[in-house]
């Protein structure tokens, strides 16, 4: 067993990494986004790892290029980078979305108030669906209810929801601050 960790660590330390962000650390952090705020999140996360990629690939290439004698072996290194690039893509997803979910979260630039009206909310007040009029968008929202528990809220209600601004100019930690009743 001993030699089997000796042997192993490192494997074992980069999937005990990864399990811990995977269902640790990604689902505490997407608690503290409204469902389009952690849709941006996404979309930053995936362009900065494709430009990783892009790099990556292309020192690849340049790097390996100079040993080839025969065009038939560029195809198959050009195969073969798009294969590791694309694994690489997907094995480091989530790595660089959890990235960029902690770089967002490090410093809070601004506060921002959004105006949103209630579309739906349940007898139980356990789902909650908010209209954004400026985005014409639903957003789903149930984190919300979980800490505006005093807060009378009912459909047609327009809400005041404050938000931290993040470093990537995304917005978190969303807190209902008013409820305007609709008659």
């Amino acid at each position: 067993m001993l030699r089997f960790l000796k042997k192993y660590w490192v494997n074992i330390l980069v999937l005990s990494v990864l399990v811990l962000l995977l269902f640790y650390f990604l689902p505490k952090e997407k608690a503290r986004y409204l469902q389009s705020d952690v849709e941006l999140i996404h979309e930053k996360s995936d362009t900065i790892l494709l430009w990783t990629v892009s790099i990556l690939s292309a020192f690849l290439f340049f790097w390996s290029v100079k040993k080839i004698k025969k065009i038939k072996d560029v195809v198959f290194l050009i195969l073969g980078i798009g294969i590791v690039g694309l694994a690489f893509f997907f094995f480091f997803n989530q790595v660089f979305l959890s990235a960029t979910f902690y770089m967002n979260g490090l410093s809070k630039k601004d506060i921002v108030y959004k105006t949103y009206h209630v579309a739906f909310i349940d007898k139980y007040k356990s789902t909650l669906l908010l209209w954004d009029s400026h985005f014409k968008k639903s957003i789903i929202a149930d984190q919300l209810l979980k800490s505006t528990d005093q807060l009378n809220i009912n459909e047609r209600d327009s809400v005041i929801v404050s938000f931290n601004k993040g470093i990537l100019s995304v917005n978190f930690d969303p807190k209902i601050t008013f409820v305007k009743a609709i008659l």
